[in-house]
């Protein structure tokens, strides 16, 4: 410390590893992103969303709420992929992905599935319909992988070798979306018949 009071104070701030931080995201390789959102049916997504928020809310001191913002995510994709997408702008101001096109895809197709789900019924095309809605999970599993991919390049963790490997967790909720996956086939086989 100087002797000189009107000295401006000095610390032992790292700018290297200030500049570094900044908006954080959930990193889990894209491998185990997609088995985990299409065996639990895309429940894993809302976990995705509210980990993601997480990370931001804690990342920048920001007042959001992850909860509904993981349960709602329809309203918040755009918003989420714009971050991630001025976070990658920072490490490589030339890479260029569709974020904007790839959150509205989920978005329309989240939509048209749980529309699809809700409308079953002989008058509406029954087996036709709940076929359209299940087969739609593991679109937006994909789609939402794209993200996941930029997320890790962004956080300097490309492969997502950080979290890459399944956990106990995850191999029980795996079980768990498997029991849906087959109820919802049995219930679309169910369908066929009766139609």
């Amino acid at each position: 410390m100087s002797e000189n009071i009107y000295a401006p104070p000095e610390s032992d701030v790292d700018f290297e590893a200030a500049a570094s931080d900044g908006v954080q995201f959930y990193v889990v390789s894209v491998r185990k992103f997609l088995l985990l959102a299409i065996m639990t049916m895309n429940l894993y997504v809302v976990y995705w969303f509210w980990r993601n928020w997480r990370d931001v809310r804690d990342s920048t001191g920001d007042d959001l709420w992850p909860i509904p913002r993981a349960i709602f995510y329809i309203f918040f994709t755009h918003s989420l992929f714009g971050l991630v997408d001025d976070k990658v702008k920072e490490k490589d101001a030339s890479f260029t992905w569709s974020h904007r096109s790839i959150a509205t895809l989920v978005v329309v197709l989240t939509l048209i599935s749980s529309v699809a789900g809700n409308a079953v019924g002989p008058e509406t095309g029954g087996f036709w319909v709940s076929l359209v809605s299940v087969a739609i999970a593991p679109i937006v599993a994909v789609l939402l992988s794209k993200a996941q991919a930029v997320i890790n390049m962004a956080s300097g963790d490309p492969t997502g070798s950080s979290n890459s490997s399944l956990t106990v967790a995850n191999w029980l909720w795996m079980v768990i979306g498997l029991l849906f996956w087959l109820l919802s086939l049995f219930g679309l086989y169910a369908i066929f018949i009766t139609s």
